[in-house]
């Protein structure tokens, strides 16, 4: 992966700058990743999945996934690549306060087996359901160490969550082909 330094800050979705302002001065604030096509960039932490079902949630449920790290993020990014990699790619950054992240519980046997277990997605369902957090943080199947973080689209402290600048990213082709 290769990362051009052409970093650009972006204001943050649905926030007022009070918001804004509070998180980027947490100590506490936890940084979120994802790689998306570059003209998806300034809707990377507003949109959820769309229809797509995800291994913590089923199709109709609003949820964004992140990564704690950008190589996570790289990771399940090449995992889900489904064709050839959009020509330009943007590395997306936010931020959040940490104190809006819950901590996934007890996981099924086969949470990382593939195709998704419907038992697996009833957890990031029921969870948005609750309404309990922001946003939850769960393993990657991938890397079992690293983690990802769901993210409630329709939660009402969304407007905490702060897109603070993506740049591009330029896969390597050793990666794709």
């Amino acid at each position: 992966m290769t990362i051009a330094h052409d970093r650009q800050p972006d204001a943050a979705v649905g926030a007022n700058d009070d918001a804004r302002a509070e998180t980027r001065n947490d100590a506490k604030a936890i940084a979120l990743f994802r790689i998306v096509a570059a003209s998806n960039a300034d809707r990377a932490f507003s949109e959820a999945n769309g229809d797509k079902a995800g291994r913590w949630s089923s199709a109709s449920t609003p949820v964004i996934y992140a990564s704690l790290s950008a190589a996570c993020a790289l990771l399940e990014f090449l995992a889900h690549l489904e064709g050839p990699p959009e020509e330009a790619l943007r590395l997306v950054e936010a931020r959040m306060p940490a104190d809006a992240l819950r901590e996934v519980g007890a996981l099924p046997h086969d949470w990382s087996q593939h195709p998704y277990r419907p038992h697996v997605q009833a957890i990031g369902d029921e969870w948005v359901r609750a309404g309990s957090s922001l946003a939850l943080r769960v393993p990657s199947a991938l890397s079992p160490r690293e983690c990802n973080v769901l993210i409630n689209a329709t939660h009402a402290d969304l407007h905490l969550l702060e897109t603070v600048g993506h740049e591009h990213i330029q896969l390597d082709p050793r990666l794709h082909e």
